[in-house]
């Protein structure tokens, strides 16, 4: 090859490479201006961006439209309030994907329906407020801190606290699954232990092994184009996974978890009380879940344990639960599909039922939540916790 043509050679692939470069570049401010959401931080790991609007879709095109995050980054159309309100009951919903709701639009989301369904039973001269502060991909430790940080000083009267343990048990531990959300790996996940005294205390993770290929994806993971279009893996062999509280493996590891996250939510609960509320916590299945008895079980796979781990816990702590489990597995079992079909999160009817059933449990306690609703009996006197009957009842909403 002579000079002349080796040099035009070089000149067209130099060319070539400009060229994807460029589109690999358009394609990565386009999606950091119209999709990028997240915000790195220091206590929280993350949150969405204050004051973003952006377009919210997956790949298989079954949901895409804008959402709006206020000034502090809640999943709202409306700024957050400023303070105290003697007027407003004031709900309050912590989670993570599940209850940020982003793949329905705002005003389908189970928190604005909720909203609107019980300002119209609503007492005269009352508002009742529900402030979604749910962040996709938080364990329980961020939503705590979200809690303490974020909410506290709105003085809410009832936190609802999504819980969604196929993976919240992973997310609530420095190996595995939750390392390897890409989020946890751009921005960094925080992580507490319990001491030898059962005492929450932070604690520092090391970093994985250095060498190139993890180097080099922990530095794509800051690219929003790698990001979506390269999932990170579920987890890591040998270590704890989400799927592990449903098989049981590494059993150890899924009791320490457990017990991690009961304490999370025990403190969760200490704060609420101190800041003058009460904490209620959702129980959230994973599609699979639901779909139990609609299809032969599984000898390896046991989608009942979660929930039964979840109801045992809970009822040791003595904190009051909605459970979701029985009125979606019922509308399962009639062929209805609450969920997406390609993505594990409720549609526009999973939101529709799950308001249905938090609805309905909140006006049958109006009584010991002192919710403002119409036709609710006065409590003689201030009540420091749901009643032992009502734990139990919330099974039958």
């Amino acid at each position: 090859m002579s000079t002349t043509a080796s040099r035009e050679w070089l000149f067209r692939c130099l060319l070539v490479l400009l060229s994807v470069g460029f589109i690999l570049g358009v394609l990565e401010v386009t999606l950091r201006l119209l999709v990028d959401r997240y915000r790195c931080d220091d206590r929280l790991g993350w949150t969405y961006r204050p004051g973003k609007r952006v377009l919210v879709f997956n790949w298989t095109g079954e949901f895409v439209h804008f959402v709006r995050f206020n000034r502090e980054g809640l999943r709202d159309d409306r700024e957050p309030p400023g303070g105290p309100d003697a007027g407003a009951f004031r709900i309050v919903v912590l989670g993570d994907s599940f209850s940020a709701g982003l793949q329905v639009p705002s005003g389908k989301s189970f928190s604005a329906l909720l909203q609107a369904r019980l300002q119209t039973v609503a007492a005269p001269d009352r508002r009742i407020e529900v402030w979604n502060a749910a962040v996709d991909g938080f364990g329980t430790v961020q939503e705590l801190r979200m809690f303490v940080d974020r909410v506290a000083r709105y003085r809410p009267d009832l936190v609802m606290l999504g819980l969604f343990l196929a993976n919240d048990l992973g997310d609530n531990v420095p190996d595995g699954g939750s390392r390897n959300h890409y989020l946890a790996t751009r921005c960094g996940r925080p992580y507490v232990a319990l001491d030898s005294n059962g005492i929450l205390v932070e604690t520092r993770v090391s970093e994985p092994a250095h060498h190139l290929r993890v180097s080099l994806d922990r530095l794509l993971r800051h690219s929003e184009l790698y990001a979506n279009l390269v999932p990170s893996p579920d987890g890591v062999p040998g270590t704890f996974a989400d799927w592990d509280v449903f098989t049981g493996k590494n059993a150890d590891r899924v009791n320490a978890a457990l017990a991690l996250t009961r304490a999370l939510v025990r403190e969760l609960d200490r704060h609420v009380r101190a800041s003058g509320g009460r904490l209620t916590v959702v129980l959230m299945p994973h599609e699979r879940e639901a779909r139990v008895g609609t299809e032969p079980p599984s000898s390896a796979i046991d989608f009942e344990r979660a929930h039964a781990l979840a109801e045992a816990f809970l009822r040791e702590t003595e904190i009051p639960y909605i459970d979701l489990y029985p009125a979606l597995r019922s509308v399962v079992a009639k062929g209805e599909h609450p969920y997406l079909n390609r993505d594990m999160h409720w549609n526009g009817r999973g939101h529709q039922i799950v308001t249905e059933v938090i609805q309905r449990w909140l006006v049958d306690h109006c009584r010991d939540l002192s919710l403002p609703v119409v036709g609710c009996p006065r409590s003689l006197r201030p009540t420091s916790r749901v009643s032992h009957e009502h734990r139990h009842s919330a099974r039958a909403a």
